[in-house]
């Protein structure tokens, strides 16, 4: 936790992210001449994924990281539901397998308090509202994929990302203003985990926005969930933590699904009407003699 307050780690993060999103929008330079359809998307999209950083924030202050991350992750099951519903992906037989074989791998990785029972040496509170902030944040980043899957191609990532960030520091930044007086992070150190915590989160989330373009949601939100994988390495290369039974089931089951879900992607994929129109224009003029149709 890089401050006790959940609000000044958005606000102060949501500026930093913001700036460095208007840097990638002007390295990149995309079109702002969309519809005013995908106009309204990226507004919800801008809402539904700064809100859902911050009721993160809120949930791992309240019943900490594990059971955050526990309930968080249980989004690639809605992912499912609303990439069905609103994109008509299809749903392949390997989809619901892999996704709770994510989800229990999550949970045994993170080996939350509410299913077991250890010590931890993070503060929590077994508070519904934070298991309650934890499940909205799943709702709002599943409906933040889709959202993002549904603009395409015809909004630039960057622009996306700005959008996300903007709303996050407008939101903090009001909240924090009303709930709280304003004091900010004042040691170094604070401040220095701060601006890397803050350019890895704006880079992470753009190229989940750029995945968003070519995977399907079920497939992006499944590879995610080698996050907690990841992390849970570093936590043993760096700081010692161990690893029980539990942990190594769960990593395996993780390792599993994203391996698997990716192999069945590349294999089920097809291209596009347009492609294929294209491909068969390419052959069928190279069967054309280079003769013909030339006038003598």
């Amino acid at each position: 936790m890089l401050h006790s307050d959940p609000w000044v780690v958005a606000f102060s993060s949501g500026i930093i992210q913001f700036v460095v999103a208007v840097c990638i929008v002007i390295a990149h330079r995309p079109t702002f001449s969309i519809s005013y359809r995908n106009y309204a998307f990226l507004i919800l999209n801008s809402i539904t994924a700064s809100t859902g950083s911050i009721v993160y924030m809120l949930a791992d202050q309240i019943v900490g990281p594990a059971d955050s991350i526990a309930i968080g992750y249980s989004s690639p099951l809605l992912a499912i539901v609303l990439g069905y519903i609103f994109l008509r992906e299809r749903i392949s037989c390997f989809h619901l397998p892999f996704s709770m074989f994510s989800l229990l791998g999550v949970v045994l990785v993170a080996q939350p308090a509410l299913i077991f029972q250890k010590q931890t040496n993070v503060p929590v509170h077994d508070s519904p509202l934070g298991y309650f902030f934890a499940a909205l944040y799943a709702v709002l980043m599943s409906v933040t994929v889709t959202v993002t899957r549904q603009l395409g191609k015809e909004v630039h990532p960057s622009l996306t990302l700005m959008g996300h960030m903007m709303a996050q520091t407008v939101i903090s930044f009001t909240a924090y203003a009303i709930l709280n007086p304003w004091q900010l992070p004042g040691s170094i150190q604070s401040v220095l985990r701060l601006i890397i915590c803050s350019l890895t989160f704006v880079f992470a989330y753009y190229f989940v926005f750029r995945s968003l373009l070519s995977e399907d949601v079920i497939v992006v939100y499944i590879v995610l969930t080698s996050e907690i994988l990841i992390t849970r390495i570093g936590e043993f290369i760096f700081l010692g933590t161990s690893w029980d039974l539990y942990a190594v089931i769960g990593s395996c089951l993780v390792t599993i699904s994203c391996i698997g879900i990716v192999i069945v992607s590349n294999g089920s994929r097809s291209p596009d009407p347009e492609e294929r129109e294209t491909c068969s224009t390419k052959e069928n003029d190279s069967l054309i003699p280079a003769g013909d149709g030339q006038s003598d």
